[in-house]
């Protein structure tokens, strides 16, 4: 068990044991932080994203909430969400953040969860038995063997997906193809199909429903080599976007833009300078007339809603629109790796692209918050560095897309 523990600890431990286990603990980011908060606190202020940490059997707690106000009989704690629904998990992170900072003198009355969807108050000291049992269950981890995979949502951002991919590769584990459904192994089971090489060797037996880029997907990983799965033609030469979302203002605090291999960071400190990047972006895009190209979802999604938010921009928008392409998407539907995540940073690695820094959307919304509180350079020099490398992993994935089309990467059974 680590050292210090916080809620993210706690998070990634219940999503994935094995990860828990082989990260090392981020401590930096809190220590400067505590003595500011205990100050404000002190004198009875209201702190946005307060540090605060106990002693714990041996170990030290750190919390830190997105707000803490003052109440008439102690301490409000407020957790903001983007969330559409409450979750259950809030439950526990809730008893988290009420017990740290009770036990550190600042008694806590109620935890509220809020998002532009709903609002709940929590009694945090409900959930202190099953807080009390998890943290009891993470000093179990045995500290020289690590659990077993378990692909999940982390696995996206996280620097173990080869070691893992190899792993269930060795245990022929279905659970090492990209995208497998519960549903589809059920099928596969009733074919007598459990592992890679049944998938190989017995699909005739299920032919009638089978998928054939299965078959590409685990020979992929057993050849430990790209596939193609339907032919494509060569992508056309664009302009490269990636967007960092400010989870807590609820409003994009950096618009990154790759062009002619320059990097570009349109910064935005508030809503109001959001308005005026989106306008320069829309005009920058009317202009080029390109494909936008993005990896997965957001870039498109966030450009919609900004158009109907900023609503004078709708025609500009409109016109823009067509011209996005997800690289995602498509490297999905034409091309199989050997791996069980396509994550970006994941796809970018297996073509050979080393980042510099590890922050992921979580922790970069962490480090946009410290820079705005402390101006401290650092902490926007490793954001802008994040963002800058997203979009080169996402141009990677690009150029060896149109590598792969003149490749000879057809499937050949073993």
């Amino acid at each position: 068990m680590r050292a210090t523990i916080t809620f993210n600890d706690i998070e990634e431990y219940i999503s994935c044991p094995r990860k828990y286990f082989l990260q090392p603990p981020e401590e930096e980011l809190f220590k400067s932080f505590e003595q500011n908060t205990r100050n404000l606190l002190n004198l009875n202020f209201s702190v946005e994203n307060p540090v605060i940490s106990i002693n714990f059997h041996e170990k030290t707690l750190i919390s830190d909430p997105d707000l803490i106000i003052p109440d008439k009989n102690g301490w409000k704690i407020v957790l903001k969400k983007t969330a559409k629904n409450f979750k259950e998990k809030y439950l526990l992170e809730a008893a988290f953040h009420g017990y740290v900072f009770s036990n550190a003198g600042f008694p806590v009355t109620e935890v509220i969860v809020t998002s532009e969807f709903f609002t709940q108050k929590i009694d945090w000291k409900n959930s202190l038995p099953l807080l009390f049992s998890t943290l009891e269950q993470m000093a179990k981890i045995q500290p020289t063997e690590p659990p077993q995979p378990k692909p999940c949502e982390l696995c996206k951002n996280c620097q173990y997906v080869f070691d893992c991919t190899k792993d269930l590769i060795q245990k022929q584990d279905l659970l090492a193809i990209h995208g497998i459904s519960d549903k589809t192994k059920e099928k596969l089971a009733k074919c007598g199909i459990f592992s890679l090489s049944d998938l190989l060797n017995f699909k005739e037996k299920c032919s009638k429903h089978f998928d054939e880029k299965l078959v590409k997907k685990a020979l992929s990983l057993l050849q430990e080599k790209p596939i193609i799965l339907t032919p494509y033609k060569k992508l056309e030469p664009g302009v490269f976007v990636d967007i960092e979302f400010n989870s807590l203002k609820h409003f994009d605090f950096l618009f990154g833009i790759l062009q002619d291999d320059k990097y570009t960071p349109y910064l935005c400190k508030d809503e109001n300078e959001e308005k005026e990047v989106f306008k320069e972006l829309l005009d920058l895009f009317l202009k080029l007339n390109c494909p936008i190209y993005h990896y997965g979802p957001y870039e498109p999604k966030r450009f919609q809603q900004l158009a109907y938010k900023y609503k004078e921009f709708l025609p500009m928008y409109e016109r823009v629109k067509k011209n996005f392409f997800d690289l995602y998407q498509f490297l999905c539907k034409h091309v199989a790796l050997p791996l069980f995540t396509y994550s970006l940073k994941s796809v970018a690695r297996y073509f050979g692209f080393t980042a510099t820094t590890q922050l992921d959307s979580s922790k970069a919304n962490r480090y946009f918050q410290r820079w705005l509180l402390t101006k401290d350079d650092h902490y926007l020099s490793v954001l802008l560095k994040y963002n800058e490398e997203d979009l080169r992993s996402t141009k990677l994935v690009f150029e060896r897309l149109n590598f792969l089309v003149d490749q000879d990467v057809t499937s050949q059974q073993p």
